[in-house]
């Protein structure tokens, strides 16, 4: 209980995806239940856990604890699908989003949110026409706007089209100084306090706009005068954003009462040599680079399969070959992360080497042989 006690006194505070009181309650009665329980109350639990290690406690992805309620989560993805009794199933599947926003695999979280805001529009969250009661009403408003925020974001960040769009939705933003404190954020020095979900909902509309202006199919046929002055109508947006955020908390007067100049230039230093630091290559950048390489490499080995009398096949294969060295040294430094595509790569080597093998052996191109028994690089290795 402690440990959820915390996420509601932090994060869950100013990105109120769960109530804390119906959640408390919820998490009581599962305990107390003796018969047969359900599953999706004790993914809640698990979920809730999970990113109070990782968000507040910052905890690696790697941590026994973490991973552990990651995997309960995970195992009932299909379930919380189908889920349509009330919303716990949705906002299950958003904090799933916003744990996996920050993997080396962002892919899965944007899957996700596409499948979360089908399910919330299937529920009528985009409407005001739904009635409830005043609390509930209040809290499935909230989940809507952490969903839409989630949705702008995640889009931006892939350059590809959102799912929720603007005018499929009548709901109001939420109010600036709610009655329940909901969502509110608090200047260090208590005189200010704004509606933190308010504003990341007004930037996620910018966010919108980005895509409509600069990423979209339609912004791709603009001249470059006309994407210049959309890029200023833009930089206008964000100017107005942050011009309206309250000042304080963007340069707060008690950081500097509370500690000397020396010790802020030193705490700046450090984050900067940090920052730096996170500028290096590192194993998930050139995996990255590399997709389109290993695409590729799989297109070539299945023409070499499929067309194996073709002109070109002899220096399709050299190409391959010199591709394999590359990513055989880079498997040798990559981590025990099972990687599928690498393991497909395999087994069509292993046909196409065949086929081209059955060829040299036509075209009496015996001189050849040495070049293709070559094994693939051990599966063994094949991880990231």
């Amino acid at each position: 209980m402690a440990v959820l006690e915390r996420h509601f006194e932090s994060y869950g505070r100013y990105m109120p995806l769960f109530d804390k009181g119906c959640f408390m309650k919820m998490t009581a009665d599962w305990y107390l239940e003796t018969g047969r329980k359900e599953l999706i109350p004790w993914a809640a639990i698990n979920l809730v856990l999970a990113m109070t290690y990782r968000i507040v406690d910052d905890v690696p992805i790697e941590e026994p604890k973490l991973a552990q309620c990651m995997r309960t989560v995970q195992s009932v993805t299909t379930e919380l699908m189908a889920w349509s009794g009330d919303i716990l199933g949705l906002q299950i599947l958003l904090g799933m989003v916003i744990l996996f926003q920050g993997t080396t695999n962002p892919q899965l979280a944007i899957v996700l949110i596409g499948s979360a805001i089908r399910l919330a529009q299937s529920m009528g969250l985009p409407s005001t026409r739904t009635s409830h009661d005043w609390d509930e009403s209040a809290q499935r408003h909230r989940v809507f706007w952490i969903a839409y925020i989630l949705d702008k974001d995640l889009a931006l960040r892939a350059k590809a089209p959102y799912t929720q769009f603007d005018a499929e939705t009548d709901l109001e933003l939420p109010e600036p100084c709610g009655d329940d404190g909901m969502g509110i954020l608090e200047s260090c020095t208590g005189r200010i306090r704004f509606n933190y979900l308010r504003a990341r909902s007004e930037l996620a509309i910018i966010q919108g706009k980005v895509h409509n202006f600069l990423y979209s199919r339609r912004a791709q046929r603009l001249s470059e005068e006309q994407r210049a002055e959309t890029k200023l109508r833009i930089e206008q947006l964000l100017s107005n954003w942050r011009s309206a955020l309250p000042q304080e908390l963007l340069r707060s007067d008690k950081l500097f009462q509370d500690f000397s100049t020396i010790s802020v230039h030193f705490v700046m230093n450090m984050l900067g040599l940090e920052l730096s630091a996170f500028g290096r290559d590192t194993e998930y950048s050139a995996w990255l680079h590399a997709c389109c390489n290993l695409s590729g490499l799989i297109v070539l080995l299945v023409n070499i399969i499929e067309f194996p009398d073709q002109p070109s096949v002899m220096s399709d294969w050299s190409l391959n070959l010199r591709i394999r060295k590359k990513f055989d040294q880079m498997n040798a430094k990559a981590s025990k992360e099972p990687f599928f595509l690498l393991r497909v790569a395999h087994e069509l080597d292993c046909k196409a080497s065949g086929q081209v093998k059955r060829l040299a052996h036509i075209s009496s191109l015996n001189h050849q042989e040495a070049a293709f028994s070559e094994p693939w690089a051990n599966p063994d290795l094949m991880f990231l």
